[in-house]
């Protein structure tokens, strides 16, 4: 699918000489081995938590947190800006959660996201993510209107409740701000609006946005484009 190619060659690794160049294009010098520098002790930090963590080329960048590390698993060149937090949950209050997150290989983070589990969150190979996009497979407390008291407890103290699994296809475009809630299913190549709020279906191969998500465009094969539904 050639929207497919394009996102994988956008999260394709770039050779060494290649980011020199860009830096010291884009830079003054001092500035620019500063960046390399940077670089470098990020990709030595990665390697220390991706052998930790059974994730080659693993990098997380400054401020990231990882919690509930063995219900995690991390494919290969995972990459994360800053400040990814990812929460799997086994246990709520007085509820035991059986959670699995997953976070196959190729998938690169912006700043700022933040996944929960107590379920089962996967995010497919080679996703591309913006920043600060909450995702999560449960919520604090019932709202199918079963315990009338229930809003009289602070949030906190509330039981986590409700949602259902997230299933990120591969090759997804997830633009900034976005929420994302369980049950969820985004398809292979799908792309998704900033400032978006999803919850259910989004087909393969189409561009969702809004709040709720609605689909408004899907890519054609035969003519090769994206086109309005």
């Amino acid at each position: 699918m050639p929207q497919s190619r394009a996102i994988q060659g956008a999260l394709g690794l770039r050779k060494p000489w290649q980011v020199i160049r860009e830096k010291f294009e884009a830079d003054p010098p001092l500035w620019a081995i500063r960046l390399m520098v940077g670089r470098l002790l990020l990709e030595l930090k990665g390697s220390m938590l991706g052998v930790a963590l059974s994730s080659p080329k693993l990098c997380l960048g400054p401020g990231s947190v990882v919690i509930g590390a063995r219900y995690i698993s991390f494919g290969s060149r995972v990459r994360a800006k800053s400040s990814l937090r990812l929460d799997a949950m086994p246990r709520g209050h007085d509820k035991t959660f059986k959670p699995l997150l997953t976070i196959e290989e190729g998938v690169a983070f912006s700043d700022g996201v933040h996944i929960s589990s107590g379920e089962h969150v996967r995010v497919g190979s080679n996703t591309l993510m913006g920043s600060h996009i909450y995702i999560s497979d449960y919520n604090y407390g019932t709202t199918d209107g079963s315990q009338p008291g229930l809003c009289r407890q602070a949030p906190g103290r509330r039981e986590p409740d409700g949602g259902g699994p997230v299933i990120i296809g591969q090759n997804v475009w997830i633009g900034d701000n976005v929420i994302i809630l369980g049950p969820a299913n985004i398809g292979d190549g799908a792309i998704i609006g900033a400032n978006s709020v999803v919850r259910g279906d989004i087909p393969a191969a189409t561009m969702a946005a809004g709040t709720p998500a609605a689909i408004f465009k899907q890519f054609r094969p035969a003519t090769g484009r994206w086109e309005r539904v």
